[in-house]
């Protein structure tokens, strides 16, 4: 099960129409001119000394002509180091810098900083409604809330315990999942009857679609209870019969049975695009700009503490072609932010959007509001496991069985079978077990999955896989304030990669061949001055 949410309200102000001039170049530029001034000074005093003194001073106008020489490359060199030291290179992309700078100023304005707290990043935000919602679910009180205001490749959220970092247009995934939304936009309503004004028969196996519809009419009609699982009685006449040949496991809606039979009763879904290679490159460069800076700016800790990975709802329900999409979408955010950041960290997926479905809000409604601001929805998995493909299908199956446990729970429970909304729970168990499952399972295992043979570095600290209404209204937000409070729980299950590890050693051998250099040097002017002297 899960744990969950409260709510936040959320500040829109409008974003400054230019960012700030970087202020270091000013600092750089006087640092290089008291450098040259100085390096003259001295550069001439030693002339002047030269020139005037009686004793026969070795020279020649090589020495000084590479002495005038290094008097004008140093100012330069100083300028450039302490520009590199204060602003870092130039990004390809302002719109980042300028976030992160407005992000990191806001943080010391409200007594934090980078360092202060475990930091958390959130990929794959498909929009600014999507992070809001999730985000005011969290039921966090935040002194740094959505920052910076309005649109941006992403925003903070912090308070002394704990800082999120969304990200909402630097990466794959993001577009992904933008592409998944348009996709459920344009695809025909599933379930429709080819005849208009045909009615399904409630006799037999329940039938999914059949109680959507139901409950789409009840909701049309303004009640709060959608639909019941009341229908016409099994001795009644008319309507197609349910026989055991048309039962295709315990739960096939009567589109199943059609299509098994050689007969197509909903149209082909439409063809989803997939990202350009160009487009894809571009993102991914974005995504380890900001890994980047997070290295950076968090040296010498470790950079994150935890990932949340946004999969909506429409993903795993709707055309099937932006699976396959959100899959590699998955896998090279993943393996680009590793490579950057240089560590593993516990990795969660969430589905978001739950709150889409009549039977999951049926379920909130059944399972009380304290449940779902305090638990979880969904399953973890042990970080001491690797998280194989084969592993991942299978966990998928447990991770749906969730739904199953909970409403047979709810069934179970005194006077349950006359409560309506009964059918709206079976059929989102239906909907699951028909579909979701299969594509869940899909998306983890070719997303977060490890096949053996791979490098090492490329394996993931998987932490498990939630379901979570994210909604606009607090009747629409469950199940996400539970997920956050397990990220900080695991903050500290974090490892280095090799890369990282050697990176160190090589860091820390160059710093002692250097201290042995300064050693020997020392040695060596201190005893010429001794040899000179005496």
């Amino acid at each position: 099960m899960a744990d969950e949410t409260e709510k936040v309200e959320s500040k829109n102000e409008d974003l400054p129409a230019e960012p700030p001039p970087p202020r270091g170049s000013s600092l750089a530029g006087r640092a290089s001119c008291l450098s040259f001034i100085f390096l003259a000074i001295a550069a001439l005093t030693i002339w002047i000394i030269i020139l005037r003194s009686s004793r026969d001073i070795p020279w020649t106008w090589g020495w000084f002509a590479l002495i005038a020489v290094l008097v004008l490359v140093i100012p330069f060199v100083v300028f450039r180091a302490i520009t590199l030291w204060m602003m870092g290179e130039r990004s390809r992309f302002p719109d980042i810098d300028y976030a992160w700078r407005v992000g990191v100023a806001a943080l010391e304005e409200n007594g934090m900083s980078l360092n202060s707290a475990p930091i958390f990043v959130i990929l794959g935000a498909a929009g600014e409604r999507q992070r809001q919602n999730l985000m005011n679910a969290a039921g966090y009180k935040f002194r740094v809330e959505g920052v910076p205001n309005g649109p941006a490749p992403l925003h903070w959220y912090a308070n002394p315990d704990v800082i999120f970092v969304v990200l909402n247009d630097v990466c794959w995934l993001s577009q992904a999942n933008v592409m998944a939304r348009r996709g459920r936009r344009d695809q025909p309503k599933a379930g429709a009857s080819e005849e208009p004004g045909a009615e399904f028969d409630f006799r037999g196996t329940i039938a999914p679609q059949a109680l959507t519809q139901v409950s789409e009419q009840s909701e049309g009609k303004g009640g709060t209870e959608s639909g019941t699982s009341d229908g016409p009685s099994a001795e009644s006449s008319g309507g197609p019969a349910f026989g055991a040949e048309q039962l295709r496991g315990t739960m096939a809606p009567p589109s199943v049975a059609a299509n098994a039979a050689g007969r197509s009763t909903a149209p082909s879904p439409p063809r989803t695009g997939r990202l350009s290679s160009q487009k894809s490159t571009q993102l991914l460069a974005r995504l380890q700009a900001v890994c980047s800076l997070i290295r950076r700016g968090r040296y010498p800790i470790c950079p994150i503490n935890g990932m949340l990975v946004l999969l909506p709802f429409e993903v795993l329900s709707g055309p099937r072609g932006v699976v396959h999409e959100v899959e590699r979408a998955i896998a090279a955010d993943l393996a680009a932010s590793q490579r950057e950041l240089r560590l593993r960290c516990p990795i969660t997926a969430i589905v978001t959007g739950m709150e889409q479905e009549s039977g999951f809000r049926e379920l909130m409604r059944r399972v009380g509001r304290q449940r779902c601001d305090q638990q979880r929805f969904g399953q973890r998995y042990d970080l001491r496991r690797e998280a194989t493909v084969g592993e991942l299908e299978k966990f998928a199956a447990h991770v749906c069985g969730t739904f199953e446990d909970w409403v047979y729970v709810l069934f179970g429970e005194k006077d349950a079978l006359s409560r309506p909304g009964n059918a709206l729970l079976y059929a989102l168990l239906c909907k699951v077990r028909r579909s979701v499952q299969t594509r869940l399972g899909k998306v983890l295992a070719g997303g977060f999955g490890y096949n053996p043979g791979q490098d090492e570095d490329s394996r993931l600290f998987f932490s498990g896989c939630y379901f979570a209404a994210t909604g606009a209204k607090a009747d629409r937000q469950a199940f996400v304030r539970g997920l956050l409070d397990k990220l900080r729980g695991e903050q500290e299950e974090i490892e280095w990669t090799e890369d990282a590890l050697y990176e160190d050693y090589r860091r820390r051998s160059l710093t002692r061949v250097g201290w042995v250099v300064s050693l020997v040097l020392t040695l060596a002017m201190g005893a010429w001055f001794v040899y000179d002297r005496f």
